[in-house]
């Protein structure tokens, strides 16, 4: 909630500050002046815990084109650190000069033109900061040929936590195969496993509902004849579920189910606690690590069109071992993992935010939507991008 008013109050603050200068620009004319082309003063970047390293670039434009060269210089303006507080609140840390280069400070505004060259500045080792402080570094025009507009001569590079899941997949009406099928040989032997998925079911339209594995082999699911379309069921060579097992429309769900091949023992948590009691869906091998024209490993798909999961879908791992309930209360387990993390075979996160490919962090056994449906003439949709805030 605090991250949301933080985000709506720079917002406000920003629309304030592009009225406000609104005068400065109705004089340009008459007495040429250079500005920060941005309509926002904050370039905002989230400490997501993936990227160490940020580039970004500024540059200036003017009125008018002079007849000469006009060059311009930033720097860092750290007193201009009042000024955001002011504007925007609450107690941010100067951002150390350690984390920060600039590879490029000056630029230049060619003679007949009215857009100058770029600047850089790299921001480095950013895994290592802080994520529960806001910092920001103040970046300003400190000289140039001629004035530039004082109220848009100051940016603000803004780093502050991000919310641990930003970005969900939403699997309706579309489906995932691997984009190199047969070639994931960490699936191809699962004696133990367990199966993670944060879940957010928008309904269950159909008899049955596909989350992952083969048809007629072994294949994780909710609903079938006879049992609630809401409710888990392993099918395999013994098909195990639990009236416990059922799921609830539009609220998210982090669900684990592990596999005993060796004793055939199923068990299912919810949120981290054990639902239902431990029963057998037989003791076998998984392999998923097959090729096939409609019955491989796919999500969201198993023999028939009409058994999509409806709804997103986010963390969505595979693991060579049976999780503990020790492991499920791990800090942020629900949300995030080591992409290194011992057994770990296979982990989906969706988060891509667009296209149709889902990259596997573990061993990079990425996912995509088929052209058609395995076995089938039909498409599958696109994946549907949803932007979250999780926890």
């Amino acid at each position: 909630m605090k991250k949301s008013l933080y985000l709506a109050a720079m917002l406000v603050a920003s629309a304030a500050a592009l009225t406000a200068c609104q005068d400065d620009y109705e004089n340009v004319a008459d007495d040429n002046k250079i500005w920060n082309p941005s309509t926002d003063q904050v370039s905002l970047t989230l400490l997501d815990g993936k990227n160490d390293v940020v580039v970004k670039n500024l540059n200036v434009k003017m009125a008018q084109p002079e007849v000469f060269d006009v060059n311009v210089t930033y720097g860092v303006t750290p007193e201009k650190l009042d000024d955001y507080m002011a504007i925007y609140g609450g107690s941010p840390k100067l951002l150390p000069e350690e984390y920060y280069t600039f590879t490029e400070s000056e630029v230049v505004i060619n003679a007949g033109a009215v857009t100058s060259t770029s600047a850089s500045i790299e921001f480095k080792s950013l895994l290592s900061l802080d994520d529960s402080y806001v910092y920001v570094l103040p970046v300003s025009i400190v000289n140039s040929d001629i004035p530039a507009l004082m109220s848009r001569s100051t940016t603000y590079f803004v780093f502050r936590g991000a919310a641990l899941i930003n970005t969900v997949g939403n699997m309706t009406g579309t489906c995932l195969r691997f984009v190199n099928e047969g070639q994931c040989p960490m699936l191809g032997s699962l004696s133990k496993m367990t199966f993670e998925a944060l879940l957010r079911p928008d309904a269950f339209p159909h008899t049955l509902s596909t989350l992952i594995g083969i048809e007629g082999n072994f294949l994780l699911r909710i609903g079938d004849a006879g049992v609630p379309a809401n409710q888990i069921q392993i099918a395999s060579s013994t098909n195990a579920t639990d009236p416990d097992w059922k799921l609830d429309t539009n609220t998210w769900t982090f669900v684990t189910i592990t596999y005993d091949g060796t004793t055939g023992e199923v068990n299912v948590y919810f949120n981290g606690v054990k639902k239902g009691s431990t029963q057998n869906a037989g003791r076998k091998t998984v392999n998923w690590n097959v090729v096939s024209t409609d019955r491989a490993c796919y999500i969201g798909y198993a023999y028939d069109t009409d058994r999509d999961f409806n709804g997103d879908m986010s963390e969505v791992r595979i693991w060579n071992r049976i999780l503990t309930p020790a492991d499920l209360a791990e800090r942020n387990h629900f949300y995030r993992v080591d992409t290194d993390a011992d057994g770990l075979v296979a982990y989906w996160k969706f988060d891509e935010g667009s296209g149709n490919t889902i990259h596997d962090y573990a061993n990079g056994y990425d996912m995509y939507v088929p052209v058609v449906y395995p076995g089938k003439a039909s498409q599958p949709g696109d994946i549907k991008w949803n932007a979250v805030t999780l926890p």
